[in-house]
């Protein structure tokens, strides 16, 4: 799998060295049980937003198992996320399989982002993303 994050309309795009081997991303839903006379009830509730954590190495040097298109400068990834968290703009991130089909497309916030630098001058870092759902408003009918 390759992890691509891209910001505003890819302006700025940056393609993880290494994708972790589990990939978790979560969809909650808020069901409520109420108790009742007999048995219990279920109300169904909304979907909550997807939420992704993503946890990886940043190698200082190029190594040959890197992604296509990524990049050995870690601290260029850890000031990509700060920067768009700073800015609070979503970003953009696309992971897709080795044939090229997309597994997940989503716009997201960076939650947190925490990151250490090892001795060997990798960086070790853990992104946890939120979905971002782009709201649009349709006007109907226009008052003159």
């Amino acid at each position: 799998m390759i992890i691509t994050f891209s910001a505003n309309n890819r302006q700025e795009i940056r393609v993880l060295p290494l994708c972790p081997v589990d990939l978790p991303i979560e969809y909650i839903q808020d069901n409520t049980i109420y108790d009742g006379l007999s048995f219990p009830l279920a109300m169904v509730g909304n979907v909550n937003l997807r939420e992704l954590t993503i946890d990886t190495i940043l190698p200082c040097r190029r190594q040959s198992w890197q992604a296509p298109g990524s990049t050995a400068k870690p601290k260029d990834y850890v000031e990509f996320f700060k920067r768009w968290q700073s800015k609070k703009v979503p970003i953009r991130i696309v992971v897709s399989d080795d044939d090229g089909s997309q597994y997940l497309n989503m716009a997201c916030l960076v939650n947190f982002c925490k990151y250490y630098k090892e001795k060997c001058g990798d960086y070790k870092i853990s992104i946890a993303l939120l979905e971002y759902p782009f709201v649009t408003v349709k006007r109907t009918g226009v008052n003159k």
